[in-house]
């Protein structure tokens, strides 16, 4: 249910290497969810899924609270969504899978301690709301 994102690469390295992103399948048509910050601007959009088939994908959603949705051009022939529902409470376990800074296939873990928090974005370019 993980794939791994290279935004604006033309082509995409033939190692694999240096993925920006990481997103989470989340229904049988293949969508991927992901952060809004890792594809935004991006002149072009490859995936990397678990089983290491690559193919394009194309932003079809965004919302403001830093998601976008991905379409891609070509899947996996199994594809197996992650599983999404309720909602994180205080207290709960979390846990943190992506590609920061470059380092791929990075997982941390920790407990919710707020929610609905807002952020300043620097240079007064607005707020990210609802985190």
């Amino acid at each position: 249910a993980l794939a791994s994102l290279k935004p604006g690469a033309e082509p995409p390295g033939e190692d694999g290497s240096g993925f920006d992103g990481s997103g989470v399948i989340v229904n049988e048509d293949g969508l991927i969810l992901t952060a809004h910050h890792v594809v935004n601007g991006a002149r072009s959009i490859r995936v990397v899924f678990a089983d290491g088939t690559r193919a394009a994908a194309e932003v079809v959603g965004t919302q403001p609270n830093d998601l976008a949705v991905l379409r891609a051009d070509g899947a996996p022939e199994v594809i197996v969504p992650a599983v999404l529902g309720g909602g994180p409470r205080i207290g709960d376990e979390s846990y943190a899978i992506g590609n920061p800074l470059g380092l791929a296939g990075s997982f941390s873990a920790g407990v919710v301690s707020g929610l609905n928090r807002t952020i300043p974005l620097p240079k007064n370019a607005g707020n990210l709301t609802g985190l």
